[in-house]
């Protein structure tokens, strides 16, 4: 169980082990949560940074001890906010150190909150948690509830920073690590530490105006040149293929992508250009690039290949698919 509520991180100044510092880090972070804690995930520079289900606080400590305490993570979401789509809590990801105390005074001002701040050691993590209901069934357009609640922490994260934060994360109910304190960031060997603490408060964020900023970008649609009916279900593969990072014919499924983002989801440019930019994952792509294909499949009007269309013209990408589980 986390310990009591507004407990000063001053704690840090008495003598522990670093196992006891992390241990009572974690029991700081819990503060932010609502039951059930657990399960949910972590992540460590020893296992790739990819995300291991934990059920206890015990458990995320052997795994942090193991990594030698480098890049040790604890989602955000439990498992419970994950299947009953719950974010409540706002994460942002600040890069610029000087953007901090603005960022702060508008959390306060825009919703009334005072949140916890880490030092991440190249900039800094602030969550906010928040009152909110559970988002699961409702629909919005051509927007699943995952996808409501996706575009809400985003949105959140840019309204509440005035687009200071990290343009290149993009958080979900499934993304958002935050780093412990007092664990070790690799990329400089700093020691992540608290900065200021959260006061408590689970404030309420019926002044972000997400539901106006939702409904505007629901309305937007792009003429298709394409009169048949269109199946959705056909192209479930793309979606498949949006969670997977590949390395092999990319330039020829970036046609497909496309086309699903616009042309069937009838998502902006600018947020399949997001969408587009952390699948590909790579340098390679430059965001003139994304944005040409982009434009292109709005001109052109046409919908993404089916799975059996690939089969037929090209069954080498289409044996590349099946090989990672990719099916209708």
């Amino acid at each position: 169980m986390p310990v009591a509520k507004q407990r000063s991180t001053t704690i840090w100044k008495v003598e522990m082990t670093r196992k006891e510092k992390v241990r009572l880090a974690l029991e700081l972070l819990l503060e932010l949560f609502e039951e059930p804690y657990f399960p949910r995930t972590i992540s460590t520079k020893k296992k790739g940074n990819a995300q291991v289900v934990i059920n206890s606080i015990d458990e995320a400590i052997q795994y942090f001890e193991d990594a030698k305490w480098f890049d040790c993570r604890i989602s955000l979401f439990g498992q419970n906010e994950i299947e009953q789509i719950i974010p409540n809590a706002i994460f942002i990801d600040l890069d610029d150190k000087d953007a901090l105390e603005i960022v702060k005074i508008r959390i306060r001002e825009l919703i009334g909150g005072i949140p916890l701040v880490i030092s991440t050691g190249l900039g800094y993590a602030i969550i906010q948690p928040i009152q909110i209901k559970s988002m699961k069934g409702i629909e919005m357009g051509n927007l699943s509830d995952y996808e409501i609640s996706q575009k809400f922490l985003k949105f959140a994260k840019d309204y509440l920073t005035n687009d200071r934060a990290d343009s290149k994360n993009h958080p979900s109910l499934k993304s958002c690590l935050i780093r412990v304190p007092y664990t070790i960031n690799s990329k400089n060997d700093s020691i992540v530490e608290f900065k200021e603490s959260w006061n408590g408060q689970r404030v309420s964020v019926k002044n972000i105006p997400f539901r106006k900023y939702i409904e505007h970008i629901t309305k937007q649609s792009y003429p298709s040149k394409y009169t048949g009916t269109i199946n959705p279900q056909k192209f479930q593969w793309i979606e498949q293929l949006l969670k997977i990072k590949i390395n092999d014919h990319r330039n020829f499924l970036l046609f497909d992508v496309c086309r699903y983002l616009v042309n069937i989801k009838k998502f902006s440019v600018e947020e399949s250009m997001d969408i587009i930019h952390i699948w590909l994952d790579s340098l390679e792509y430059s965001k003139s690039k994304i944005l040409y294909e982009a434009k292109k499949a709005i001109k052109d009007g046409k919908l993404p290949r089916k799975l059996e269309t690939i089969q037929t013209t090209n069954p080498e990408v289409f044996e590349h698919l099946t090989l990672l589980g990719i099916n209708d």
